[in-house]
């Protein structure tokens, strides 16, 4: 799998819709947009907001691919939550 725009598009709205049901709460120690992605993507988030199970498995497979920091990075260039 590539980091392109057809993985943003995949996974870009169960990362909005994560951060919908988190982010209220989150937002008093979230300092900026990187650490509230890193809030979506990690623990499993993803399946257990919006039950997509697909999309986290696609990012898990990237993040082996090409470690977590650099998915984080390209995550953070191209959606925006805060």
């Amino acid at each position: 799998m590539k980091l392109d725009q057809e993985f943003i598009n995949r996974v870009q709205g169960p990362i909005y819709d994560t951060w919908q049901a988190i982010g209220p709460d989150a937002l008093e120690f979230t300092e900026d947009n990187l650490e509230a992605i890193e809030l979506c993507i990690d623990a499993d988030r993803l399946v257990t907001q919006t039950e997509d199970k697909e999309a986290q498995d696609i990012i898990d497979m990237l993040i082996a691919e090409h470690g977590y920091i650099r998915v984080l990075r390209f995550l953070g260039k191209h959606i925006h939550l805060i």
